[in-house]
């Protein structure tokens, strides 16, 4: 039986895109929506991480649902600037966030959604999703 730990990995890991697949978006999109559009495809299958995202943001106080203002906290969190994280190539992403989530549960930035131990940065990856457009 899979923990749920592991199926939070498998959501981020199992379902990432291969290094090389488009994920970027019509030229005329703005810097944010590229951002979003690279961590979609991160995700994969984005439902799981968008119910996620909606339920924090449900009983949350801070939360909010500017997108440009709760990814740039975000990019802050994982000390990335918007640059680095669209540029950077998917395998290396995918193991500075895995880095980050580690250092979380090693300083206790967790958070409880719906029953579920997640690390800050998984929170805010979750509610980053739930806030960008999909088609």
């Amino acid at each position: 039986m899979q923990t749920r730990r592991q199926f939070l990995m498998t959501l981020i890991a199992g379902c990432f895109v291969p290094a090389g697949t488009a994920y970027a978006l019509p030229s005329k999109a703005s810097g944010h929506l590229s951002a979003t559009g690279k961590l979609s495809a991160l995700f994969g299958n984005n439902g799981s991480a968008i119910v996620i995202g909606n339920s924090y943001r449900s009983f949350s106080k801070t939360a909010s649902k500017n997108l440009s203002g709760e990814l740039a906290a975000l990019l802050d969190f994982i000390s990335l600037s918007e640059t680095d994280f669209v540029s950077m190539d998917n395998g290396n992403l995918l193991q500075h966030i895995k880095r980050v989530i580690s250092k979380d549960f090693e300083h206790g930035n967790v958070t409880q959604v719906d029953g579920w131990l997640l690390s800050t940065t998984e929170v805010q990856l979750c509610h980053v999703l739930s806030l960008a457009p999909h088609e």
